[in-house]
């Protein structure tokens, strides 16, 4: 009778999905530290309401797009760990969609926002909504020249 050696089966250890979602809290906490620190709050109750709650919301969805970015960047590390299915899940969830409709909502709101800021349409684009920015912008432009304001 012959004995055999069986090769050793390595067994990766994947990480839990909370250690993701614990990184991405950790880096939206970090921006609302720096905006408190840059006079986020004062701006809030100084008079500046809308316009600090634009920055603010504008700094996230930025925050949040290079999140986007980071999960689809084929890190092997974060790869080995994760799995690129539940990465490629993670970046959807995070709110990428190449459809204009959703752009829009998320959009929409930051841009009304910075207007209100701004009292004019002369505004910043909103991060991952270039185009529906440019045409926001146009469009207000054309309401405000044609009421003479």
């Amino acid at each position: 009778m012959t004995l055999t050696a069986v090769p050793a089966v390595r067994v990766r250890r994947r990480a839990t999905p909370g250690i993701g979602a614990t990184a991405a809290g950790l880096s939206l906490l970090i921006v609302t530290v720096l905006w408190v620190g840059n006079g986020g709050l004062r701006d809030l109750t100084g008079g500046h309401a809308v316009t600090a709650i634009g920055r603010l919301t504008g700094q996230y969805a930025s925050d949040l797009l290079l999140i986007q970015v980071l999960l689809m960047a084929r890190i092997p590390a974060v790869e080995r760990a994760f799995g690129q299915d539940r990465l490629a899940r993670w970046h959807l969830w995070t709110g990428f969609s190449p459809r204009h409709d959703e752009i829009s909502a998320r959009s929409l709101p930051q841009l009304v926002e910075a207007t209100l800021g701004a009292q004019g349409a002369d505004i910043d684009s909103v991060s991952g909504a270039t185009y529906t920015s440019g045409g926001y912008r146009e469009s207000l432009q054309s309401a405000i020249d044609a009421a003479r304001l």
